[in-house]
């Protein structure tokens, strides 16, 4: 097995706001994470948003203690339960928080072995490969896709009635705390959070290697070329082997810019932090 293209990029929606996203990259470990910031006040003074110090925390973790031998779903429950621990010593509140209040984290991961890969999933981000003229969506849909997807209509619709953008997010804003409290629930959606048990939430899948093998690993701020903005597989793929990552990433913004109004690609933020890690990998038969 011989990895004979590695591309990588997180990138931050904003240069004001602090990446929320992050890479894990070390040891046959692959890992992209998508934070989200609790809908409240800031409970971690210490970082620029909650979303990011869990996201540091997790990826700090993994880069100190990850070998090749570690297995991914134990390594990172002991990465939550001290991010857990950390957390209600330095959280600035002593009270109970809300579900809606804390931090989480989408996550896609690959652990490569010489023969195959174990892939994991929770939350919306994306896990892409390309043998041949093959494309497949290893995972597909994300239950939480589907809520974004309600928020997005209602927000749509306020904007269309003449809405600024601040007040159009103001009037979805139970929504989305409504939403949000539905993360590791029955009936809701699975995602990464500083509970231990939120790990067991993880989506799994055994891929075996083939002669030669693409693999996309993205958030949903860079998945958004194909989710929102029209890009096929096939052209998305084409694109990202050709180009810089830094290439997509302006042609990203370039889009986003053309479209502040949020109308032509409705969406509920006009930027998005956006993370890509891109393999291509030989393996002889």
């Amino acid at each position: 097995m011989n990895i004979t293209t590695l591309k990588s990029i997180t990138n931050p929606g904003k240069k004001t706001k602090p990446n929320e996203d992050g890479i894990v990259i070390r040891d046959n470990l692959y890992v992209v994470l998508d934070g989200a910031t609790g809908l409240g006040e800031r409970k971690i003074d210490s970082s620029d948003s909650d979303a990011q110090w869990l996201v540091n925390y997790v990826s700090k973790y993994f880069n100190e203690n990850w070998t090749s031998q570690n297995s991914f779903i134990p390594t990172l429950k002991k990465a939550i339960t001290k991010a857990n621990l950390n957390f209600k010593k330095i959280a600035n509140s002593s009270k109970e928080f809300r579900p809606f209040e804390l931090p989480s984290a989408g996550v896609v991961a690959l652990h490569i072995f010489s023969d195959h890969i174990k892939a994991y999933r929770i939350g919306d981000c994306s896990l892409y490969t390309r043998e041949g003229s093959t494309i497949t969506d290893v995972f597909g849909d994300s239950p939480l896709q589907a809520l974004d997807e309600n928020s997005i209509t209602k927000m749509n619709d306020a904007l269309r009635k003449g809405f600024s953008y601040n007040q159009a997010r103001e009037s979805i804003n139970d929504l989305l705390k409504k939403n949000r409290s539905k993360m590791n629930t029955k009936g809701g959606y699975t995602v990464l959070s500083i509970n231990p048990s939120s790990v067991d939430g993880f989506e799994t899948k055994k891929i075996f290697l083939s002669k030669e093998m693409k693999i996309l690993l993205m958030s949903d701020g860079f998945s958004a070329f194909k989710e929102k903005y029209g890009y096929s597989m096939d052209e998305f793929f084409q694109k990202v082997e050709q180009k810089s990552m830094e290439k997509m990433i302006r042609k990203l913004r370039k889009i986003e810019n053309s479209d502040k109004d949020l109308l032509k690609f409705p969406r509920l933020k006009r930027h998005d932090d956006a993370t890509c890690i891109y393999l291509d990998i030989q393996y002889p038969q």
